[in-house]
């Protein structure tokens, strides 16, 4: 009786912040991608990394922002609901050497 009253509680709680999973691809300025790439839920532990095809899957909440990192780059900040799933495309900016 205990485990199926956790189980009803958890299943509530996370319909109740409307968390999706959305994949995004991260590439540079020449559309490459960026194996790799590093994107973690801003204010949380919660990231992932960017696959061979610089894909990166995320769950957030639509209220989310999500940061973006890949060594040599400037990181950037991008709000989770304006990522489309699946046709996302994040395009990174190399550093100027002034900037390093």
């Amino acid at each position: 009786m205990l485990v199926l009253s956790v189980s009803i509680s958890f299943v509530a709680h996370s319909i109740g912040q409307q968390a999706t999973r959305k994949c995004f691809t991260v590439v540079d300025e020449t559309r490459e991608p960026l194996i790799g790439a590093n994107a973690y839920v801003k204010g949380t532990g919660h990231g992932a990394s960017a696959d061979f095809d610089g894909i990166i899957c995320i769950t957030a909440e639509p209220h989310d922002e999500l940061i973006i990192t890949f060594i040599g780059y400037q990181s950037i900040t991008v709000p989770f609901s304006s990522i489309t799933d699946g046709g996302s495309v994040i395009f990174m900016t190399s550093m100027t050497p002034d900037s390093l």
